[in-house]
């Protein structure tokens, strides 16, 4: 938005072209600010439930041990049950590491924007009249 500034400034290019050019740019920018921020909305949510997910493996495995020391359950199921469940707690763990790592790159690939031009691109997305160049 800098560099089409300077072109306005240098009469490169009209006051109009400028104006409509940044209101489609300042549109763009709060159009993929909103799908980001969807994106993390949607990401976070998923680490939440593969979270509850991993407390809920645990809680399982817990119980199958404690059955296996009251001999409600006998060694050769014991085995087989924590087994799975101890390949789905490993599963549900790595892809929260996963979600973690997609999560920690959104927020590293794109900080939060200058909120001012965020307010200003959503007031035109919206159908507000502010118009003004910066």
């Amino acid at each position: 938005m800098s560099r089409l500034k300077s072109l306005m400034l240098s009469g490169k290019i009209s006051k109009e072209t400028y104006e409509n050019l940044i209101v489609g740019f300042e549109a763009d920018a709060a159009n993929a600010e909103k799908r980001r921020r969807t994106l993390v909305d949607n990401l976070s949510g998923l680490h939440k439930e593969l979270s509850e997910q991993a407390k809920l493996f645990e809680n399982l495995i817990s119980s199958m041990e404690a059955k296996l020391a009251t001999s409600a359950v006998t060694e050769d199921h014991y085995v087989k049950v924590s087994t799975a469940l101890k390949y789905g707690l490993e599963e549900t763990i790595r892809e929260m590491e996963s979600v973690s790592d997609a999560l920690a790159a959104l927020y590293k690939e794109a900080p939060e924007p200058d909120q001012y031009l965020i307010d200003r691109a959503m007031k035109r997305v919206e159908g507000g009249s502010d118009h003004q160049p910066r």
